[in-house]
């Protein structure tokens, strides 16, 4: 019987495992995880089909990207994605374009003596975070209004603050 339990459990933790670590809303994501990752990590193997942003603007830019990924079947023909690289290509924005790398846990000034002048989207969006409408949990850190460090900001602004 705990046999039976324990390969019923194993079964359902398997097949729910794309829909718990999957970006955002993972339905829009034929390939799941191989809609953005082409490897898996290895020495000398990419992770990303793309630098940094520019993965994410594959589907979070231009129409023509989004076509793309369309037709490559690692977005769904239903996506409807707001254009962020045009956001970025303004006369005020944050510095996407300026410097490298930045990960979901690097500890930004405010937690240490570098100086870091640029921002990467991983900064304030965890992508394999899946949320939901009115999720109020944003899984990057953060700083209170009282400077107090939060593992996982609640509210915008506390992860606004980290810079």
């Amino acid at each position: 019987m705990k046999k039976i339990i324990y390969i019923l459990t194993f079964t359902i933790v398997i097949s729910t495992a794309g829909s718990l670590f999957a970006h955002i809303d993972n339905y829009l994501l034929p390939e799941e995880c191989g809609s953005c990752h082409i490897g898996h990590g290895l020495k000398g193997e990419p992770m990303l089909s793309h630098a940094e942003e520019e993965t994410c603007y594959l589907c979070h830019g231009s129409d023509n990207n989004r076509a793309l990924m369309k037709t490559a079947g690692k977005l769904a023909q239903q996506a409807d994605l707001a254009n962020i690289e045009k956001e970025f290509n303004k006369l005020y924005r944050h510095p996407v374009k300026s410097g490298t790398g930045h990960s979901p846990t690097e500890k930004l000034p405010g937690l240490s003596a570098s100086s870091i002048n640029h921002a990467e989207c991983v900064d304030c969006h965890n992508p394999h975070q899946r949320i939901s409408k009115g999720d109020k949990t944003y899984d990057v850190q953060g700083f209170s209004l009282s400077g107090q460090y939060l593992e996982k900001s609640s509210e915008e602004y506390e992860v606004c603050l980290k810079c």
